[in-house]
């Protein structure tokens, strides 16, 4: 039996496929001369575009580099301890400012600063510009200098209006305060009253002082019934009602540290409660 091969072409087939693989060879021929022609890529740093670009980063970076800190004007009586870190006080010479704040009291110019804290002169001279210290129209430093301090537990509100920035309103404001309180037990509690800004209180403090306050009678945080915590000053009727339940299950607090596992109080919150209720 004859066998058909399918693999038989026609003259018309074979002409058709020989043109075929010829245009086939041309064509990787013209693509690989392309390829072999083509230009090396251009060095994007010779863009000028990019140079200047370049150039405008690398003064950026050199501006951060030599970046320098150039405080604003403050009055260091409110200083932070960073900021004193900054210019390179000691932690001791911070810690002597802030005691002499927590007196009440309020450093006047660069030389009672360093008498204060016992900077060096070269501590000093780095700082002393940068201070500013609060000036009212019509007042100095010399001027109130000589002036008797009042007691501010004593102060009454028509006393307290001659210190410059504080009306009437603001006035018996800061009595009411006073009278909530029993008396200030220190100083920063002025600060506590709606109104009294720093220059306010720089000024208040050249014309009255906080001398020791009579003893408060604390209460035994212990001992005293629910409404006796709750008319205590910083203690709220919530905080109250918490110091009695934890009283109930725990029979006593051994410490007024104990506050904090119940009830969210800061630092500052304890040290207040402290000044008006204490542990037997």
């Amino acid at each position: 039996m004859n066998r058909i091969s399918h693999f038989r072409f026609s003259r018309s087939q074979r002409s058709g496929i020989f043109f075929l693989v010829v245009c086939i060879v041309v064509l990787q021929g013209v693509l690989w001369s392309g390829l072999l022609d083509r230009p090396e890529a251009e060095d994007p740093s010779s863009d000028p575009i990019a140079e200047r670009v370049n150039a405008y980063v690398d003064s950026l970076k050199s501006v951060e580099n030599n970046k320098v800190y150039a405080p604003l004007p403050f009055n260091p009586n409110y200083m932070s301890d960073h900021k004193g870190y900054r210019f390179g006080m000691t932690p001791e010479e911070i810690d002597r400012l802030f005691a002499f704040r927590a007196k009440g009291r309020f450093v006047t110019d660069a030389g009672e600063f360093q008498r204060v804290t016992g900077v060096h002169d070269s501590v000093l001279n780095k700082m002393s510009p940068f201070f500013n210290f609060p000036r009212f129209p019509g007042r100095s430093v010399r001027e109130t200098s000589g002036i008797v301090k009042e007691d501010l537990n004593f102060a009454t509100a028509s006393s307290l209006v001659r210190v410059y920035g504080i009306g009437p309103v603001l006035a018996e404001r800061i009595v009411a305060y006073r009278n909530r309180l029993g008396g200030f037990q220190v100083a920063d509690q002025l600060e506590e009253v709606y109104g009294v800004n720093e220059d306010v209180l720089s000024e208040l403090w050249r014309h009255f002082k906080l001398d020791d306050p009579e003893p408060f009678i604390k209460l035994d945080i212990n001992t005293a019934g629910l409404n006796e915590l709750a008319e205590v000053p910083y203690v709220s009727r919530s905080l109250a009602s918490k110091i009695v339940a934890y009283r109930s299950v725990h029979q006593r607090l051994d410490s007024l540290e104990e506050l904090t596992k119940f009830h969210n109080l800061s630092e500052k919150d304890l040290a207040r409660i402290k000044l008006y209720l204490r542990v037997e």
